[in-house]
């Protein structure tokens, strides 16, 4: 921040320069010229100054400039008015200013716009956010306002609040991609994202280059009543305990997003409770809960998914992945029993459940999938089916993919190929199941074969 603060002498320079080459240009070119000096630290009353500069230029483009850009900086030059009524009459830098204090220093906050956007998500490699870094270290007089309200934590809240409904101009600056003019963020803006970033929880998510004080007042009411009924319930909670009091009712994106960062972050028990509570309050088992669960190691709901499927399926295609991405010899035994409960059917490989099988096996090198897979080629290869006695159909894929997934799981080399003619396909079937009754069963069956279930993080 000091380095910040150091050159702004040289920056402000610079954009004023900018500003006398763009001074006849058009509207959105000066209007980006002038938030640059803004965000330097440009004063925003007197001749010079940036209320002035902005008067100036509308009187000078309002006729010939595009009218939503127009109503747009006039918007803003309202806006920026009143910050400087507030600026005229902030007090002198107290390291004990009253929340109240704090919040209104936010006119003058220079906070980066990708700082405002990445509110709880960790910076890649590390267990901190780009708040947490930003705002490491002592506090000194030239320290930006929001990093100032941030470093105290949930006591600002209910000050942040209150400032919601305040599109008071600030110093902060979107700077959107041509044809779009820069964005003059605002008090509601900058609130919001303190309150997720200090929370740790998202209540609002930019919708495309919107920000909070461009939304709908009917949008904006919902997040503030939100965030409102947050903080009333969990005020005198611990942290980690507010956290998971919004997880349960967050929206599914919101919620998405703030279980990834608790797992970045290392917080992994109340993502643990959050997911098991979701898991045993759903009418119908919750898959993807689950699967989560099943990353952080914890096999409670996939116990209970197992226990509930009987023979025979079909089963959903979901439900099979969960099976083979984290099951052990239990839920491999299952999938074997379904399988083979397939293949007493019609014919081998027509039925939902092989297919689903076969299909999710291609991600594994599992060894307890060989007993599956090979009861796959040696019943229907008993069967004669068209696969190995050709012309083999579309249908008969699933049972060319089984011989070659076992190939390959088992690392043996028995001459198959899904492209060979279907004599040499069914010379190297034989070969396979030869193999799987002389010394398969004893390397690959169920009895020897086990599978980590550790867990993982996606």
């Amino acid at each position: 921040m000091r380095r910040i603060a150091a050159a702004a002498a040289c920056v402000a320079l610079s954009a004023a320069g900018a500003f006398a080459q763009e001074g006849t240009d058009s509207l959105a070119g000066q209007w980006r010229a002038t938030l640059d000096l803004l965000n330097t630290g440009l004063a925003r009353n007197g001749p010079d100054g940036i209320v002035a500069r902005v008067d100036r230029m509308l009187a000078q483009h309002a006729a010939d400039a595009d009218p939503a850009a127009v109503a747009e900086i006039t918007e803003a030059a309202e806006a920026l008015r009143a910050a400087a009524a507030i600026e005229s009459a902030l007090p002198p830098y107290d390291p004990n200013a009253s929340p109240e204090e704090l919040v209104a220093a936010l006119v003058d906050t220079r906070a980066r716009w990708d700082l405002l956007r990445e509110v709880i998500t960790p910076i890649p490699g590390t267990r901190a956010t780009r708040w947490d870094l930003e705002c490491s270290g002592e506090e000194f007089p030239g320290v930006d306002p929001a990093m100032r309200v941030y470093r105290r934590g949930r006591t600002m809240i209910p000050a942040l609040i209150d400032l919601l409904d305040d599109d008071t101009a600030t110093r902060a600056v979107f700077p959107a991609p041509e044809p779009e003019i820069p964005v003059l963020l605002r008090r509601s803006d900058v609130a919001v994202a303190l309150i997720q970033a200090i929370s740790g929880c998202r209540f609002f998510g930019a919708r495309q280059l919107k920000w909070f004080h461009q939304e709908p007042p009917d949008h904006r009411a919902m997040v503030k009543q939100n965030i409102v009924e947050w903080w009333s319930a969990t005020k005198d909670l611990s942290p980690d305990e507010a956290v998971a009091w919004h997880l349960d009712r967050a929206t599914d994106a919101a919620r998405a997003e703030m279980l990834n960062a608790l797992i970045a972050l290392g917080k992994l028990e109340p993502v643990r409770r959050h997911l098991l509570g979701r898991f045993f309050a759903s009418a119908e088992p919750d898959l993807d809960a689950a699967a989560q669960l099943a990353d952080l190691g914890d096999f409670a709901a996939l116990d209970r998914v197992s226990a509930s499927v009987t023979p025979p399926g079909p089963l959903p295609p979901k439900l099979v992945s969960l099976l083979v991405s984290y099951g052990g010899e239990r839920e491999y035994r299952l999938l074997h029993k379904l399988v083979m409960a397939d293949l007493g059917g019609s014919g081998a490989g027509d039925g939902a459940t092989v297919n689903a099988v076969v299909n999710a096996l291609r991600a594994t090198n599992n060894p307890l999938a060989v007993p599956i897979l090979l009861s796959v080629v040696s019943a229907s290869y008993e069967r004669g089916d068209p696969a190995w006695v050709g012309p083999s159909r579309g249908r008969d894929q699933v049972i060319l993919l089984a011989a070659q997934r076992a190939q390959e799981v088992v690392q043996r080399d028995f001459g198959f190929s899904m492209r060979q003619n279907v004599e040499d396909r069914a010379e190297a079937a034989q070969r396979m199941i030869a193999w799987w009754r002389s010394q398969g069963r004893g390397l690959y069956g169920f009895a020897v074969a086990e599978l980590d279930r550790g867990g993982r993080i996606r």
